[in-house]
């Protein structure tokens, strides 16, 4: 990448996470037990087991850190600070409207560059929203690398949002989502099963939401791109990514 790239990521809370992958995945079919079940009995056991990246600290696993197995929370604390050294922005899940005012101001953009639709999300029998204290700090005793991520980062924004100012943020945020409810009204008739839509709406899978488009909106191009699933935008900027190869090198890229 070039010298003057902008690395951003996104951590979630732990145990809001680790509940997503515990029942997208079907993880209760594996260990043959509820999630509540499986965070309150002594895991340690599978540490001398082999299993996915999925099952413990799958957020450090996405940044590089293999820390399903390891106890030392020094080894998982000097990674994190590696990781701190590597990008410019770390948003957390849940201040994402905060998060977005600063990644529109660290990219010089405006809030209307960074309107946002919420995506992805699971149809309700696929997650559990009412997790008890017990059972949350269980999965983050499990999950101890994402914690001290998670703990980190969110520190850490929270820093940035008082440098930015937090009445200021307060303004940009609340016209932040003016804009995304304006923009969703524009285009969006109703939100369904995504796997009943057709592309490049249609997820593969079954258990999360999608967007219908009103029928004059279907072929606006922002309405398009906002409601399009990730696996068709990507394939959009891969596109025009493969373009600028051509142009620019003047042959096919590998």
């Amino acid at each position: 990448m070039p010298p003057d790239t902008v690395y951003v990521t996104i951590v979630r809370e732990p145990s809001a996470h680790f509940e997503s992958i515990y029942n997208y995945y079907e993880l209760r079919r594996r260990f043959k037990m509820s999630l509540s079940e499986f965070s309150l009995i002594n895991k340690m056991h599978l540490l001398r087991k082999s299993f996915g990246f999925r099952v413990r600290n799958p957020q450090l696993y996405d940044l590089g850190v293999d820390g399903k197995y390891s106890q030392n929370k020094s080894f998982f604390e000097n990674e994190v600070k590696n990781i701190d050294q590597i990008f410019d922005l770390v948003m957390i899940t849940d201040m994402m409207s905060e998060s977005i005012v600063l990644l529109k101001e660290l990219m010089c953009w405006q809030l209307r560059d960074v309107t946002t639709f919420k995506r992805n999300s699971r149809i309700d029998i696929w997650r559990e929203n009412e997790l008890s204290v017990k059972v949350k700090e269980g999965i983050k005793a499990w999950n101890v690398g994402d914690t001290i991520l998670y703990d980190y980062f969110r520190e850490k924004l929270v820093k940035r949002i008082t440098e930015f100012g937090q009445e200021r943020m307060k303004r940009e945020v609340n016209l932040l989502e003016q804009l995304n409810k304006q923009l969703f009204e524009e285009c969006v008739l109703k939100v369904q099963v995504s796997r009943e839509l057709p592309k490049p709406f249609k997820h593969s899978s079954t258990k999360v939401l999608g967007f219908r488009l009103k029928p004059e909106r279907e072929t606006n191009l922002t309405c398009l791109q906002m409601a399009a699933v990730p696996s068709s935008y990507v394939k959009h900027l891969r596109e025009k990514q493969y373009e600028w190869i051509r142009n620019k090198k003047g042959r096919n890229p590998i």
